[in-house]
């Protein structure tokens, strides 16, 4: 369960009429898997009469069932299990199950007003496109510019450096008075 705090719930727990009365809030949401999601939700709906629930149209996992086994089991059993439940599933065995445990859970959901769950378009999403489009354009434009017209205040350092160079350079040379070496001889 997605909230604000405490959002580790235990599965017992999760599925309160509290916890489902914060999701019609849209003050939490609910992460679980379609078909408990949906069984659940289904049973609320049926006590409370509130229909006002999102359902993601894409499904997190493929396999609509979960199920728990010891790592310690033999391989070769595993295998059978696994094979047995892939069978059931594409079979339609799982979704005639889950049809009849879930009865009408379709009035859940929110049929008029509010706010409708629609997928991302690029019309949605075209200002940002645009925004990031124009913030490039400048950062050429700027690159440009530093390149083809250097700042005329680079150039006057570089002449300051010049000249602090060629002192240092003189400042090295050692110097003698010559008039002083010539009467010493």
């Amino acid at each position: 369960m997605v909230t604000r705090t405490n959002g580790s719930q235990l599965g017992r727990d999760m599925f309160s009429d509290e916890h489902m009365r914060q999701v019609v809030e849209r003050r939490a949401v609910l992460m679980v898997d379609h078909i408990s999601l949906q069984w659940r939700t289904a049973a609320y709906c049926r006590r409370t009469l509130v229909p006002g629930f999102h359902f993601a149209r894409e499904h997190v996992d493929e396999n609509p069932l979960s199920f728990l086994m010891s790592p310690t089991m033999r391989r070769d059993l595993h295998q059978r299990i696994y094979t047995r439940i892939m069978w059931m599933c594409e079979n339609g065995l799982v979704s005639k199950w889950m049809a009849d445990s879930l009865g009408d859970w379709q009035r859940c959901v929110r049929q008029t007003g509010g706010h409708a769950a629609d997928d991302l378009t690029v019309s949605d999403t075209l200002a940002s496109f645009v925004l990031w489009a124009l913030v490039m354009t400048v950062a050429v434009v700027a690159f440009l510019v530093e390149v083809l017209h250097p700042h005329s205040s680079s150039q006057q350092s570089t002449g300051h450096a010049k000249a602090a160079r060629f002192q240092l350079k003189r400042s090295r040379i050692p110097r003698h008075d010559y008039c002083d070496m010539t009467t010493r001889f």
